[in-house]
């Protein structure tokens, strides 16, 4: 009962705190989407990059030029990627995309979806997902960047 009195005759104080901690807890929630918003901004220009380069890269006529921007590109792009933007990668790295068949183009057009669907739902992950998920990642990330399951696949 005293605590109702006493913020009834100080509900100024109680205003000005309840607004004190809205604004900050505001502040704290827009910082972190505006975080989230660069990074979907640096993926997108990655991603990108990393497509383009891909078109470029070609087994007949390879550039040291070009061969070093599609593996800086790619590099970006594990190390911005989402889990699933990584398990697409590594499937076109694996299967060195064919747009030449069906199965080809239908892997290039998933990975495009989960880039598009990671930039447009940037989104952190828990602790505890990043945990379930780590082995998966780790043999996407070897794949993408070291072909490192067809290398085991020979010995």
């Amino acid at each position: 009962m005293a605590i109702f009195e006493w913020i009834n005759s100080n509900g100024w104080f109680v205003s000005i705190f309840a607004l004190i901690i809205g604004a900050y807890l505001n502040s704290l929630f827009a910082k972190n989407k505006d975080n989230l918003m660069k990074i979907a901004d640096k993926k997108g220009d990655y991603y990108f990059q990393y497509i383009n380069v891909l078109h470029e890269f070609n087994k007949d006529f390879i550039q040291k030029d070009t061969n070093k921007r599609y593996l800086i590109f790619k590099h970006l792009c594990v190390l911005y990627g989402s889990s699933e933007v990584l398990n697409k990668m590594a499937v076109c790295e694996k299967n060195s995309i064919n747009t030449n068949s069906e199965q080809g183009i239908q892997e290039l057009t998933d990975l495009v979806k989960a880039m598009k669907k990671d930039i447009e739902k940037p989104k952190l992950t828990s602790r505890w997902n990043r945990k379930l998920k780590q082995n998966k990642l780790d043999s996407d990330i070897k794949d993408i960047l070291y072909k490192y399951s067809k290398i085991e696949d020979n010995h």
